[in-house]
C-alpha cells in the first residue's frame, strides 16, 4: 500500500504542466514529502490546490494527511476527491482512491455532541461541521467551538481515542433593557410581546436584535430596533405617537389595561336596613329604612390580570330613635315622647375579599367581588333616653360577630386612578349585640343590608 502510495505521488508531480498555477508549491510538496517532511508537504499541496482546483494537488493532500496519521481528515479530503474530481480521475486512481476511504475507516475516531442549542454553528479544529452531531474525527486531543447569536461562545478540548461525547450547553448573553413611554396607560411590547405599561423594566439576550412598540387605543405607535450587548443596560425613552383622527381602533397588538399588582381604595357605602320587624326599635311605630354610611380603606394585589385579593376596614353609625322599651312591658304606639328612647349601634368591619376583574374595554370594566371578616358591634344608650327609661340597661356593650360581603360594579380607570361604583350587600351576625347582657337592640341573629358604594383607588 505504501509503494502504491508513493508511485501516485510521483504520477501527479508528471502529470503538472510546467506552466500551471500552483505548481511551484505543488514542487515543493513532493520535495517535502520525499524528506518525510509531511506537515510542510501538506502546507504546500493545500497551497496548491487553492490556486489550482486540481485532482493531483487534492490526491497529495489526502496522502499527506495519511502520513500525519490523521486518518479522518484524510477520507474527507478522499470523498471530496470521488465527488468533486470523479471526471479526472482514471478508472484505476478512483479505485485506489476508493480502497483508501475503506481502509482508512478502521482508524478513524468517532466524535458524538450534543449542542444547546440544536441550531448552534459547531467546528472541530476550526472546520466547520455544518448540523452533523456524529463525526468522524482524527485520534488525538481535539477542540470543538459552539457558537450562536444571541450566546456565549462555548469551547471544549476533548481528547479522543476511538469514540467520545461532548455536550455544551451555550449560556445567552443578556442585557438590560428599560423602556419608557410619556403616558403611563400607553403599553410597550417587546420582540411582539407586551411587557407593560408607562415603563419597563426587562432583561433581554444580547448581540440580537429586539423590536420595541410603544402603543395605545386611538394614537400612532412608535417602535425601535435595540442590540444589547452583553452585560449592557441601556435607557430608552420612547413617547407615544400622535392621536389619531377618525374612530379609535384596536391596536394590532394586544391592550389590556389591567395588569397585576397592587392598589388602594378609599371607600364609602350607603347601606338600608329593612325595618319590618327585626329591630325592637321600630316596634314603636317608626316606619321605613335604618340607614348608616360606612367609610374605609382598602389595599390589594392583583395576582393576574383578572383576580386580585384585598383586605378591607371601614367603619359606620346607625342612629336609631323611637324606641319604646317601658319597664312595664307594653308600649303605646306611637311611643310618648316621655318614653322615647334613642340607641347608636357602632360597627367596625374588618375582612378579605376577592375581586374579580373583567378585560378592559378602553377605559371600562365589570368588577365583581366577595369575602368574609369579623365585624364589631358597639351598642350604646343615649343618656337622656336611659334616665327616663327605668328597666333599659344603660351604657356601652361591644361584641364580635362574622359577615359575608358581595358587590358588584363597574371601574373607570384615568390613567393610574381606578373610581368603581358598585351595589353591595353584607349580613352579619347580631346575637352578640348586647347591652347590659340583655339584647336589647334585635331578637334576630342576622342583619341584612344593601347599599350603593363609591370608591376612589390608585393602581401602582
Amino acid at each position: 500500500m505504501k509503494a502504491r502510495l508513493v508511485a501516485a505521488l510521483w504520477l501527479c508531480a508528471r502529470v503538472a504542466s510546467a506552466e500551471a498555477p500552483g505548481i511551484d508549491e505543488f514542487h515543493a510538496g513532493v520535495t517535502a514529502f520525499q524528506a518525510r517532511d509531511y506537515a510542510a508537504a501538506l502546507a504546500s499541496f493545500e497551497a496548491s490546490y487553492r490556486l489550482r482546483r486540481a485532482a493531483t494537488a487534492l490526491s497529495n493532500v489526502a496522502l499527506s494527511q495519511k502520513a500525519l496519521g490523521r486518518p479522518a481528515s484524510a477520507r474527507a479530503t478522499l470523498r471530496r476527491l470521488l465527488e468533486q474530481h470523479a471526471a479526472e480521475l482514471s478508472d484505476a486512481d478512483r479505485a485506489g482512491a476508493a480502497a483508501t476511504l475503506a481502509a482508512l475507516a478502521q482508524d478513524v475516531a468517532h466524535l458524538s455532541l450534543e449542542i444547546t442549542p440544536a441550531d448552534a454553528s459547531v467546528s472541530i479544529d476550526g472546520v466547520s461541521i455544518g448540523a452533523a452531531r456524529d463525526v468522524e474525527v482524527d485520534p488525538g486531543a481535539r477542540v470543538v467551538v459552539a457558537t450562536a447569536p444571541g450566546y456565549r461562545e462555548a469551547r471544549r478540548t476533548v481528547d479522543v481515542a476511538s469514540r467520545a461525547r461532548v455536550e455544551l450547553r451555550l449560556v445567552e448573553t443578556r442585557g438590560r433593557l428599560a423602556v419608557t413611554a410619556d403616558d403611563p396607560d400607553a403599553a410597550i411590547a417587546v420582540d411582539g410581546a407586551r411587557r407593560g405599561y408607562g415603563a419597563i423594566d426587562v432583561e433581554l439576550g444580547a448581540e440580537v436584535e429586539h423590536a420595541v412598540e410603544v402603543y395605545k387605543p386611538g394614537f400612532e405607535s412608535s417602535t425601535a430596533s435595540v442590540k444589547l450587548g452583553d452585560g449592557e443596560r441601556r435607557e430608552l425613552h420612547l413617547p407615544l405617537g400622535p392621536r389619531r383622527a377618525g374612530p379609535v381602533t384596536a391596536p394590532a397588538l394586544p391592550y389590556d389595561r389591567s395588569l397585576s399588582g397592587p392598589y388602594v381604595f378609599v371607600t364609602a357605602t350607603y347601606y338600608a336596613l329593612g325595618s319590618g320587624d327585626p329591630d325592637r326599635f321600630a316596634r314603636s311605630g317608626k316606619t321605613g329604612l335604618l340607614d348608616t354610611t360606612f367609610f374605609g380603606a382598602r389595599a390589594g394585589y392583583l395576582l393576574v390580570p383578572t383576580f386580585g385579593v384585598e383586605a378591607t376596614l371601614e367603619t359606620g353609625r346607625q342612629v336609631v330613635s323611637h324606641g319604646c322599651y317601658p319597664a312595664a312591658g307594653a308600649c303605646s304606639t306611637p311611643a310618648p315622647a316621655e318614653r322615647a328612647s334613642a340607641y347608636e349601634l357602632g360597627s367596625v368591619r374588618a375582612g378579605l375579599l376577592g375581586r374579580y376583574v373583567s378585560r378592559a374595554r378602553g377605559d371600562l370594566r365589570l368588577i365583581a367581588l366577595g369575602g368574609v371578616g369579623l365585624a364589631h358591634h358597639a351598642l350604646s344608650l343615649d343618656p337622656t333616653s336611659a334616665s327616663r327609661a327605668e328597666a333599659l340597661p344603660s351604657g356601652d356593650g361591644g361584641a364580635w360577630n362574622a359577615f359575608v360581603h358581595v358587590e358588584a360594579g363597574v371601574e373607570l380607570s384615568v390613567r393610574r386612578v381606578l373610581i368603581d361604583g358598585v351595589v353591595a350587600a353584607t349580613a352579619e351576625g347580631a346575637d352578640a349585640v348586647k347591652l347590659g347582657g340583655r339584647r336589647v337592640y334585635t331578637d334576630d341573629d342576622k342583619l341584612f343590608s344593601i347599599g350603593l358604594g363609591l370608591r376612589a383607588g390608585y393602581a401602582f
